[in-house]
């Protein structure tokens, strides 16, 4: 806008907000790029948000998951807050920022993110009061290389214990975590030593467990529920006392904790 009240003969430090106003107004009348912006993405929304079957349709919804899975926080993608966490500049983000400015409320629809168990959390929550961007990057970069969204993600089949693996920043193939397989995940880059024990020590701080066992606090009480037996592949049955490993669409194979595999 600067260069372009250059052009025109005005000094390029002229209030944007006069240059924007219609002439009738006392105003240049200059297109404002930011709301033509905003009016065309609302316009995309609208028009084909509602149609996931389309090309566009299909990647909006995918824009949409994946700044539900990027924020780690439940609910509408477009009623989420715009956190500075995530990633910058991305079509979904400065669409959002531009609508909470203008406050523009769209909905869409979806559910977001889901929770697998009674009491459980979303993981981001926990730090929803930290007010350091460096280190909320740290922790939800390490979030999404281990593809977690809930606390209920963390925990280990039976409910009882946290997975020592995850809360070390390493992937486990023994952890249920429904989240690894409910959404498409992108690839993240490999964590350094320090982003691990970044983690270790901020998520160690912030979850209810007894120190050193790393044991769920009895006041937490995590069940499974429904949704997570759809997608986890560890789950546990606490009145048989059986562990059941899905090995395929429809196979599963049972374990005993004390004996084995049956």
């Amino acid at each position: 806008m600067k260069e372009v009240l250059g052009k025109i003969g005005i000094v390029r430090t002229f209030p944007l907000c006069i240059a924007v106003a219609p002439t009738e107004l006392g105003g240049l009348g200059l297109l404002s790029f930011e709301q033509e912006q905003l009016s065309a993405h609302v316009s995309l929304l609208l028009q084909h948000g509602p149609y996931p079957d389309s090309v566009t349709g299909q990647l909006l919804e995918a824009s949409m998951e994946y700044h539900c899975l990027e924020t780690g926080l439940e609910g509408d993608p477009l009623l989420l807050p715009v956190k500075e966490y995530t990633t910058d500049n991305t079509w979904i983000k400065n669409t959002l920022t531009a609508c909470r400015k203008y406050s523009i409320v769209i909905c869409s629809g979806k559910a977001g993110l889901i929770k697998w168990a009674t009491n459980d959390s979303m993981i981001m929550d926990l730090f929803l009061y930290m007010d350091n961007t460096a280190l909320l990057r740290i922790i939800n970069k390490v979030r999404m290389y281990l593809r977690i969204t809930t606390v209920a993600d963390l925990l280990t089949a039976d409910g009882q214990f946290y997975d020592t693996n995850l809360i070390h920043g390493k992937r486990a193939q023994t952890n249920p975590n429904p989240s690894f397989f409910r959404y498409q995940w992108p690839d993240i880059p490999s964590l350094s030593l320090k982003e691990r024990s970044t983690w270790f020590q901020v998520i160690t701080t912030h979850l209810s467990m007894d120190q050193p066992s790393i044991r769920v606090q009895c006041s937490t009480k995590f069940a499974w529920n429904n949704s997570a037996s759809e997608y986890a592949k560890w789950v546990f049955s606490p009145t048989t006392g059986f562990i059941y490993q899905r090995t395929g669409v429809q196979k599963w194979m049972i374990w005993k904790t004390d004996i084995g595999a049956l």
